[in-house]
């Protein structure tokens, strides 16, 4: 299973991943997309190591929305987590034999 990564680089914007263990207790959620910071919060004691991922995954697709502009989309939970999960499982089962 991949690990979260502790910043990536999308658009031209490098991205940290910051884990902060107040924030399920303190805001209800496993994980934040914060724009103006240009960062990804995440909750590892929320959940599985395989479920930090998936929520990393879920953050990242909301960048992806918002660098493209695309608000109603990034706004839209069912839509960034079914993407999110179709992200999840193609890394998951991915081989790379070649």
């Amino acid at each position: 299973m991949p690990v979260v990564p502790s910043q990536f680089e999308i658009a031209g914007l490098t991205i940290k991943v910051t884990l902060d263990e107040t924030l399920g207790k303190d805001k209800k959620v496993v994980g934040e997309a914060r724009y103006a910071t240009q960062q990804i919060i995440l909750d590892p004691t929320t959940c599985t190591e395989e479920g930090l991922y998936q929520n990393f995954l879920h953050e990242f697709t909301h960048w992806i929305f918002y660098i493209t502009g695309h608000d109603d989309l990034r706004n839209n939970e069912n839509l960034v987590d079914l993407i999110a999960h179709f992200y999840h499982q193609m890394n998951k089962t991915a081989r790379y034999d070649r």
